[in-house]
């Protein structure tokens, strides 16, 4: 063939394809799979219904001239046994998704569809790349047929825009490379939100709960409810729901004890590594219990974080926090306890993800007298596994010592706790401090209660200036009643940390949102005013994934003396927050919700209802949640 016929013969290919990707409704809903080696054409394929999570299943190819040919994205001719042999450099005619595409569905695969015939041992990952600003995507490339298709190994962030790149390593039958390196890009769909569901058929029967992600969106929910053979006791359950289906998984017990339970916490690492913690206790005893998953198993028995000290016998764990990250596993509380003149103590411990709890953790404060306490423990741990460690000191006669911190570096021993400079905490119950970690420091962020007015203050933690004096990052004319949720208030994902938290201004509580960025160490000029304005909300939690798009959720007062759930998206693309829409049903009390936003955009929101006076025959239900992906 010359290459006045080798022309030709792209012309009437490019020519019968674009025609079958013009008869397609949409290509890139769907997962791309690759048949066996027969010719496909006719029309593109038909859309089965969706799940209602914004997913939707494979789905097969048209006719073809040799009958049912294999789901394929292109049209058109591509031949028996190949596409025939031209003496041209080979081209890529068509991508799939198309170039610039916009709304591309997360799970879909990518495929290339080339003007001739390739040598197979040049269609590698290493020469066909799908890069995620700058980073590849792990996966696995196969070919047949004339098409090349990645098949990325998790699910595509929603929002990201990825880049298709493919090198001039790629030869055809006769060796000769790509005519020139190819590149195009796509940005997927973002996400909507599913039906609302609980963890148990019967919400009435959940109590307290908490919930964590991993980097895909596989959600974890910890939750108490009445022990199985003592209905008079409560113990501790969990479910996985996995972003691929929303479903739930199995209901795990975690203690068998024989004690009740209560105040549990969960962790998640980014590879699905958790760990769950609660108090379990008769009353005069108390026990900090643990239970870890590694490599998608439950360990077989929960066991003792903390229960008799080495002074006195602990009483209650009355604040608690787990982090999981860099290999470890970290958790600290504060204890009370009878017997001894100081009443409480702060308590931190680390442990390698597989190791043994030690049997005395470290313990590096306590209250010297009855009128001071400990509260509000925080940690977080960073993937170096570099653990930071806070609470806040209540002193006597309503005024605060301020907040405290201390840091373990991995095969170092704690550090003492060292006050953050000027800092003032109100009541717990106010909520804060709020912490969390990246890979350069940590960041805290408070509630400072001084001469009747609330101002949030943020102090940043970096190796040479330690935590930083606190600044304001409210707006310092706005100083009516205020609000940080604890866990919820604060996210980060290593490039920015979000803080979100409600205020009074005039007769309403609005929701505030602001963003400290890691590359330049500064906080947006001014906070952006999330809620509407006019009505009153209370608690406001937030979540950002890996590219900085963010979730925020919060709960606002209705007519009848009733609660919704609202949400609101910010898109970093347009750095704007669109307009909150309800994420509950009116005509009840949905209250506390609690957000999870993984690092590929999928997020979980969880959350409560309850009783009031003016909805009496309402229920008290826990463990509801919905999924966003």
């Amino acid at each position: 063939m010359n290459r006045a016929q080798h022309r030709s013969t792209l012309a009437a290919l490019a020519l019968v394809t674009t025609a079958a990707f013009a008869a397609c409704s949409s290509l890139d809903d769907r997962k791309v799979t690759r048949g066996p080696d027969v010719a496909v054409g006719g029309d593109g394929p038909e859309h089965s219904g969706g799940s209602g999570t914004g997913d939707e299943p494979s789905v097969g190819g048209g006719g073809s001239r040799g009958g049912e040919g294999p789901d394929s994205p292109f049209g058109g001719e591509t031949f028996m046994g190949g596409s025939p042999a031209v003496d041209g450099p080979p081209e890529v005619v068509e991508v799939d998704p198309k170039a610039d595409a916009e709304d591309v569905n997360p799970n879909g695969a990518i495929s290339l569809l080339f003007s001739e015939g390739l040598d197979p041992a040049t269609v590698t990952t290493e020469n066909i790349r799908i890069l995620d600003e700058g980073r590849e995507v792990e996966g696995e490339v196969s070919y047949d047929n004339g098409v090349a298709t990645f098949e990325p190994a998790s699910r595509l962030s929603l929002l990201a825009t990825y880049e298709v790149n493919v090198s001039n390593a790629v030869t055809d039958t006769g060796g000769q490379a790509l005519k020139e390196p190819f590149a195009a890009s796509f940005t997927v769909r973002d996400g909507t939100w599913g039906r609302q569901g609980s963890v148990n058929a019967d919400p009435t029967l959940v109590g307290s709960h908490a919930s964590a992600t991993d980097a895909q969106g596989n959600v974890l929910i910890a939750y108490t409810g009445k022990a199985p053979t003592n209905p008079s006791l409560t113990t501790v359950f969990a479910r996985w729901v996995r972003a691929s289906t929303t479903a739930l998984g199995e209901e795990i017990q975690l203690e068998d004890n024989g004690l009740g339970c209560n105040g549990v916490k969960v962790a998640v690492d980014a590879d699905g590594n958790a760990v769950a913690i609660w108090q379990s206790g008769d009353g005069k005893q108390a026990y900090l219990r643990a239970r870890r998953f590694v490599d998608g198993a439950w360990e077989r028995t929960a066991q003792n974080v903390a229960q008799d000290g080495a002074t006195a016998t602990m009483t209650s764990a009355n604040s608690s926090a787990v982090a999981i990250g860099g290999g470890q596993i970290a958790v600290a509380w504060t204890r009370y306890f009878y017997q001894t003149v100081g009443n409480y103590a702060a308590h931190y411990t680390s442990v390698p993800l597989k190791g043994a709890w030690p049997s005395m953790p470290a313990s590096h404060i306590s209250t010297s007298n009855s009128s001071e306490y400990l509260d509000s423990t925080q940690i977080a741990l960073d993937a170096k596994g570099t653990v930071t460690a806070m609470f806040t000191w209540h002193a006597s006669a309503g005024t605060y010592k301020g907040v405290y911190f201390a840091r373990r570096a991995p095969g170092m021993e704690w550090e003492y706790p060292t006050k953050i400079p000027s800092s003032n905490v109100p009541s717990s119950y106010l909520g804060g401090p709020v912490l969390a970690s990246d890979g350069e420091g940590a960041m805290a962020v408070w509630l400072d209660y001084i001469n009747y007015e609330y101002h949030l203050k943020a102090s940043r933690y970096t190796k040479a200036k330690q935590f930083s004096e606190p600044i304001e990052i409210g707006d310092p004319q706005v100083i009516g009643n205020a609000k940080l949720a604890s866990p919820g208030g604060l996210a980060t994902n290593g490039q920015s940390y979000w803080v979100t938290w409600t205020q009074a201004l005039g007769s309403s509580q609005n929701v505030y949102v602001k963003r400290f960025d890691v590359a330049s160490g500064t906080w947006d000029a001014e906070p952006t005013l999330v809620s509407d304005g006019v009505a009153n909300t209370d608690v406001a939690v937030i979540g950002v994934d890996a590219h900085g798009n963010a979730v925020a959720a919060y709960d606002q007062s209705a007519t009848g003396n009733t609660l919704l759930i609202l949400g609101a998206r910010y898109a970093a693309a347009s750095r704007k927050w669109a307009d909150p829409a309800p994420l509950t049903d009116a005509g009840t009390y949905f209250t506390t919700p609690l957000l999870t936003v993984a690092g590929s955009g999928v997020a979980s929101l969880l959350f409560s209802s309850s009783q009031n006076e003016s909805m009496p025959a309402a229920k008290n239900m826990h463990g509801l949640y919905r999924i966003f992906k």
